[in-house]
């Protein structure tokens, strides 16, 4: 028993001394002097370049020097590179610098990670573990508006939209606490939020995840048909918990399209085999005006346009309307029906954008018997006699009043 406890008590003299001869300034004894690694700081899911300048603050020589790197999560060293390094004699002060290919985890959170390097002299020495720190942090720490759709396009002045947002997590780490805010606020902008407030949160987003926010707005009624540039501001935190702000602006359009309709104004009275005049008119009843309004006469086999088939209006104010005169030939062969006229109206709206209308009319073809009967037009061929009566009896009224008049002021 004895012998065993003075064993133990030799065993323990020894090591204490193997510790004190590495330790002592009478020995060699290795710090780090310094650490630098590039890219600076780290980024998450890619490499450093690391370099660890060891010196020996010993007085006496080291020899048979080990150096192995220990990384732990977010660190690690591919397979092909080796954690250890061996040197055979290093001098009292003289540095070491030791370099390493270090890979960084994709979720590695932002902020200060540690990492060891841990050293021995001789093969059969005691290991020795220094820490140091390694600064991590996504560089992209962008959360992206990946998409804005407006559904309807293009808001009807006093309708209802949803405006869906989709946003993206860019960076190669998780982003929180995420807030989208529309500035509906200015007297310029005549959007309201229908059913929810101007504001949007979304708790998390994963790196290279995305999600969709929508607001629900109304238009004013009397909103001017154009583009509405929206502010946004949208904020989040990533996992260090810094604050970022990002301001953007949308644009919304507000359309109100012009609302034509067309009708026949006038017509002569039409037999088989004749000619007259077709006048049609073209209205705008819509909230906005109309642009570059152009109407044109398609051909048929039914009669032949003479002169011109369109005729150019221009623009066309809201509660406004103009017409156009075609001059026709009905094919003899007609008598006593309708024939379709097919007439095509293009325009432009306020955004110039172009449109095309095609409205269909009935024009009435007439036979000779049933002219005779409505009195259009004599038996005898000529036209009506009590027209012609009527016509002259009026244009002689005129003529005497004019006379009459004039004979008074003499």
């Amino acid at each position: 028993m004895k012998k065993m406890l003075a064993g133990i008590i030799m065993m323990l003299m020894i090591l204490q001394g193997s510790a004190f001869a590495q330790t002592s300034p009478g020995y060699s004894d290795f710090n780090i002097v310094s650490t630098i690694y590039e890219p600076y700081p780290a980024e998450p899911g890619k490499y450093i370049d690391l370099y660890v300048k060891v010196e020996n603050l010993g007085t006496r020589a080291a020899t048979d020097s080990t150096f192995e790197l220990l990384p732990k999560y977010p660190f690690s060293l591919d397979s092909d590179v080796g954690a250890i390094k061996n040197y055979g004699r290093i001098e009292p002060s003289q540095p070491v610098l030791l370099k390493y290919k270090v890979r960084v985890d994709k979720n590695a959170v932002s902020g200060n990670s540690s990492i060891d390097l841990r050293y021995r002299t001789g093969k059969e020495g005691l290991w020795f573990t220094i820490s140091f720190d390694i600064y991590v942090k996504s560089r992209d720490t962008i959360l992206s508006i990946e998409k804005v759709e407006s559904v309807p396009d293009e808001i009807v002045a006093g309708g209802k939209a949803n405006v869906e947002f989709t946003l993206k997590n860019l960076a190669n780490t998780q982003v929180r606490d995420i807030t989208l805010k529309l500035d509906l606020s200015g007297s310029a902008t005549p959007f309201a939020p229908v059913g929810s407030t101007t504001e949007k949160r979304i708790e998390k987003l994963e790196a290279g995840e995305e999600e969709s926010v929508v607001f629900r707005i109304i238009s004013e009624a009397s909103a001017e048909p154009k583009v509405y540039k929206i502010p946004l501001t949208l904020t989040y935190s990533d996992e260090a918990g810094t604050t970022y702000t990002k301001s953007d602006i949308i644009g919304l359009l507000i359309s109100s399209d012009p609302e034509l309709q067309l009708y026949m104004e006038e017509s002569d009275t039409f037999m088989g085999g004749t000619k007259g005049s077709v006048i049609v008119s073209v209205s705008n009843i819509g909230a906005t005006q109309a642009k570059f309004v152009s109407i044109v006469l398609a051909q048929s086999k039914n009669y032949e346009i003479i002169g011109p088939d369109r005729t150019y209006i221009g623009n066309l104010d809201s509660d406004d309307f103009d017409t156009a005169e075609f001059k026709l030939y009905v094919d003899e062969s007609l008598n006593n029906t309708k024939i379709p006229i097919v007439v095509t109206v293009t325009y432009k709206d306020a955004y110039n954008d172009e449109h095309t209308r095609e409205f269909g009319l009935e024009l009435p073809i007439y036979s000779r018997e049933h002219l005779i009967r409505l009195g259009e037009i004599s038996a005898n061929g000529g036209s009506n006699p009590v027209v012609y009566a009527i016509v002259a009896i009026i244009v002689l009224y005129i003529l005497y009043r004019l006379f009459f008049r004039r004979k008074k002021r003499s």
